[in-house]
């Protein structure tokens, strides 16, 4: 990353390569400033300071990757995780996360200006209730901070990303849902980020990115950092109690498979989690009819285990899918800052259909 470290800090200065060579009074020459900026070449130390100098960065501006921190990340199951998989998800949300960065600086984007509104705030100030009632008052405090009104979420990854928080699609290890860490960076602001595996389907993607972030909001060893104040949070946030109310009753005595299968599509959840919503909310009693309800739901089985009925849409679960960093490539190519090759560079696995090659750029970044 020093090279591109190194161009984006030379643009950014407005300066050519002769005009960077000459800040530095010919102690290097322009021609080796490409060489480093192409990764063809790499400076001295002395040459890598006096540049850094020259544009007035810090040296760890160019030497120091962004150390990646899941102190905190409580994994949905830790039996069988061994130290292999932890390091191998740990190096592909860092190099992730650089490539954003990345961006974000050619965009000269202020992170800093983003980021989540309640992360710094204590979690459980003005929090009287315990255990779950905790996790309803911490979905109604997101919901009132965030302005998201009482409708349910129909994106929220999309929530998620406009709050500042990184979503990336990686694969994880059996029974492990979702995985949220902090990316740390050289005297720069913490990245949050979440961590789902691309193979789940949306209702529990949706409800794995509710829960991952309850734990980026909770305080790690605070009273309120439990499995049952993140559980009832992730529910509480998607199913938020007083538009279900309205939508089912006040008190129902059973409900219909059908009507459950829109209320999950509704809500982008499992039909399950309807039912645990509706007994939280005492909309349904327990246990006779819950019993009822979910033998009304077995219109197949697959080994004696009960299949959720009319499976969402692709077009539904595309709806979940990481797109800012896609966003962020076309505005650098619209803006003449990238080129289609380097998005396609930094895209890796993305693709950009139907963008042309701006005019009179030059190079993979396409910036003159």
């Amino acid at each position: 990353m020093l090279g591109e470290r190194l161009k984006l800090a030379r643009q950014r200065a407005g300066l050519s390569l002769r005009g960077l060579a000459a800040r530095l009074d010919g102690r290097v020459t322009a021609q080796a400033i490409g060489k480093y900026e192409r990764g063809a070449m790499r400076p001295s130390a002395p040459v890598l300071e006096a540049l850094a100098r020259g544009l007035g960065h810090p040296l760890g501006y160019f030497t120091e990757r962004a150390s990646i921190a899941l102190n905190g990340a409580v994994f949905r199951r830790q039996a069988g995780l061994g130290a292999r998989e932890r390091t191998r998800i740990e190096v592909a949300v860092l190099e992730q996360v650089e490539r954003h960065l990345l961006l974000e600086e050619l965009l000269a984007l202020d992170r800093g200006a983003e980021g989540m509104l309640v992360s710094q705030q204590q979690p459980g100030t003005g929090i009287s209730s315990s255990g779950d009632e905790a996790g309803e008052a911490l979905a109604d405090r997101l919901r009132s901070t965030w302005d998201l009104g009482g409708e349910p979420i129909m994106n929220l990854t999309r929530v998620l990303e406009r709050h500042g928080i990184e979503i990336l699609l990686l694969e994880l290890p059996e029974g492990i849902a979702g995985v949220a860490c902090q990316v740390r960076r050289f005297d720069r602001p913490a990245v949050p980020c979440i961590v789902v595996d691309p193979a789940t389907d949306r209702a529990r993607r949706r409800m794995a990115l509710a829960g991952e972030l309850a734990r980026l909001l909770l305080e790690p060893g605070s009273a309120f950092d439990s499995n049952a104040v993140v559980q009832r949070f992730a529910v509480a946030l998607l199913l938020p109690a007083a538009h279900m109310r309205a939508e089912i009753g006040v008190h129902r005595r059973i409900l219909s498979p059908s009507e459950l299968d829109r209320l999950a599509g509704l809500y982008g959840v499992s039909a399950t989690m309807v039912l645990v919503r509706c007994e939280q909310l005492g909309i349904l009693a327990s246990p006779p009819p819950r019993v009822r309800v979910r033998q009304a739901l077995q219109a197949d089985t697959d080994g004696g285990r009960r299949v959720e009925p009319a499976p969402v849409a692709e077009a539904d679960v595309l709806r979940e899918v990481p797109q800012r960093f896609v966003r962020l490539c076309e505005r650098a190519i619209a803006e003449g800052l990238l080129t289609p090759a380097g998005a396609a560079e930094l895209l890796r696995n993305h693709r950009l259909r139907g963008i042309r090659e701006p005019a009179g750029s030059a190079g993979s970044w396409g910036v003159s």
